[in-house]
């Protein structure tokens, strides 16, 4: 099941690092193949979660209780040595690559609500709502496009 992956970008260095290479899309040579000379973002994360993200989830980036931006997750590596090259450190060497990243910004709360979330939950770091929420989601919404849509106006 194609699945919601949220970011954290909401600390000074890793807000950073997002205009880095999330904001400012890249030509990434692993993908040269399969890509071209097409333009991806590149985020980097700890291990935390690392196994369930799958290519075809959604990226959906979070900062101070706004969603930032999203696009589709088409590819991830784990890469010590472009991750030291983008952002001086190894800590964030399993990178998800995001094609067609839209910039926005949206407050939390009606997502929050689907989620059944308290207003003092909040993401750090790799965070994937609960599959099992996340699936009854989508059977209410009928996709998770139409998810997207009736929760956070946002089209994939």
């Amino acid at each position: 099941m194609e699945k919601i992956i949220c970011f954290s970008a909401s600390d000074k260095k890793s807000l950073q690092n997002y205009n880095k290479t999330v904001v400012s899309p890249m030509i990434v040579p692993y993908f040269s193949e399969k890509f071209g000379d097409k333009q991806l973002s590149v985020w980097g994360s700890k291990k935390r979660n690392w196994d369930n993200v799958k290519v075809g989830d959604i990226a959906l980036f979070y900062s101070q209780k706004h969603f930032i931006s999203y696009g589709k997750i088409v590819g991830k590596i784990a890469d010590p040595v472009l991750s030291n090259e983008l952002w001086d450190t190894t800590d964030y060497k399993y990178l998800v690559f995001i094609d067609c990243i839209k910039q926005i910004s949206i407050p939390r709360s009606k997502f929050w609500e689907e989620l059944n979330y308290s207003d003092k939950t909040y993401i750090i770091g790799t965070y994937i709502p609960s599959i099992k929420k996340q699936e009854e989601m989508v059977l209410k919404h009928g996709s998770l496009s139409n998810l997207l849509k009736n929760t956070l106006n946002i089209e994939l």
